[in-house]
Parts: structure tokens; C-alpha cells; sequence
């Protein structure tokens, strides 16, 4: 069986020349930005990291997927009601 590899080679990650490793954005479920699109969070955590971001005010957990959107961000799904 071949072992997997380190969740620092996940295959969204990208890494430019010299740089650290970069991931496309993710798309926050449910929620509304100032411009009425859905609000986006950048980072290089793996999908399955539980994020926290204000909405309305408020904390909201968010968990990243791997699950891909057709306009090139992956789904960060809300884990409380709002």
C-alpha cells in the first residue's frame, strides 16, 4: 500500500518559486458580503480545519472541504445556525 503523502503536499496547494505554499480561496456557505456575494477566506490549512469568521457581528464556525465551486474556490461550510 503506498503512504499517503504529508498534508503539506495536498494537491490544491500550490508553490510558487521561492514562495510558501498557496491555495485557491474558499467560498463561506450562506453568508452575504457588502457587495451581496458570498463572503471568501484565504488560507493554506488543509481541508478539515475549523475556522471562526464574524458574520452579522457574530462568530460563526466555518469547516474548509475539499469540495471545489465552479468559480475556482472550495466550500467552507458553516457549522452553527446563524
Amino acid at each position: 500500500m503506498a503512504a499517503r503523502p504529508p498534508r503539506s503536499q495536498h494537491p490544491r496547494a500550490r508553490h510558487p518559486a521561492g514562495g510558501a505554499a498557496q491555495a485557491p480561496p474558499y467560498t463561506l456557505l450562506r453568508t452575504t458580503g457588502s457587495d451581496g456575494a458570498p463572503d471568501r477566506y484565504e488560507t493554506t490549512r488543509p481541508p478539515g480545519t475549523v475556522i471562526t469568521h464574524r458574520v452579522d457581528g457574530f462568530p460563526q464556525r466555518f469547516e474548509l472541504t475539499d469540495a471545489p465551486l465552479g468559480d475556482g474556490t472550495f466550500a467552507a461550510e458553516p457549522l452553527d445556525s446563524p
